[in-house]
């Protein structure tokens, strides 16, 4: 009634409307923005558990199809073991939902979800996120068997991802990390920014050789005044939210080997 009546009540109403529609797709024009959703779910399980819930899911991968493709699935080395992280790609949101449903009825996953149920702790439920403009899944050219999941959260929701202006910093220390990385056997795997979840938080998914030579790379690194630079920018915009040391699960189909 109110917005059919009060033309100044209208305008505010549209206002706020687009602004919560902007914040939803991240302020980015559509053609800017890939189709492709990303779905990181992560899950503590019991210590006890610890192998025998990797066994299990091995199992059950090796004699089924997988729902979506799998970007990587991984067992935390440091900073939140014991967890199994996973990241999943969709080509859209219709695409996640089909793919739910048939898993919701799909007799081989109740049977599996029933083994490992009472081996999980906690389910920390799923994030989705979208991909930086301009930045594709990297797969590393040859198999990497640490990698490091680095989360940030924004500290002023104006100098979030649902800002434009934050795009080229975001691509510009993307760009910087491969060139250097890229010359030590290592690189970016991913950068991206939530959308359901916790919204704010920008996710870098980086692979070194191994955790010495990141520590050596790192050095090398803050010895460029440029490229430090990008990183301090990058610091005073965000606080770090968590930092994890993450190994490729064995016999999985992921990109990320």
């Amino acid at each position: 009634m109110l917005l059919t009546k009060a033309p100044a009540l209208r305008s505010v109403a549209r206002s706020l409307i687009f602004n919560g529609l902007r914040s939803i797709t991240s302020g980015f024009n559509p053609p800017s923005l890939s189709p492709k959703i990303y779905e990181h779910e992560t899950v503590r399980v019991r210590a006890e558990s610890l192998i025998d819930y990797g066994r299990e899911l091995e199992k059950w991968i090796k004699n089924n199809k997988l729902p979506a493709k799998m970007v990587g699935g991984w067992m935390v080395d440091l900073g939140g073991s014991p967890e199994y992280t996973f990241i999943w790609e969709y080509e859209s949101y219709k695409h996640r939902s089909q793919v739910r449903m048939e898993c919701m009825t799909d007799p081989n996953m109740e049977y599996m979800l029933a083994r490992v149920g009472p081996m999980i702790s906690e389910h920390y439920g799923s994030r989705i996120l979208r991909m930086y403009p301009g930045i594709e899944v990297k797969a590393p050219t040859k198999q990497q068997l640490v990698y490091e999941m680095s989360v940030y959260r924004w500290k002023d929701a104006s100098m979030s991802p649902d800002g434009q202006r934050m795009v080229p910093l975001v691509q510009d220390l993307y760009k910087a990390q491969q060139d250097h990385l890229g010359q030590h056997g290592a690189g970016v795997s991913g950068v991206w920014f939530t959308e359901f979840g916790n919204v704010g938080e920008l996710t870098f998914l980086f692979y070194w050789p191994d955790l010495e030579k990141r520590d050596e790379i790192l050095a090398g690194w803050m010895k460029d005044t440029e490229k430090r630079k990008l990183g301090a920018e990058l610091a005073t915009h965000t606080s770090k939210v968590s930092n994890r040391s993450i190994i490729v699960l064995p016999n999985m189909p992921g990109m990320l080997q």
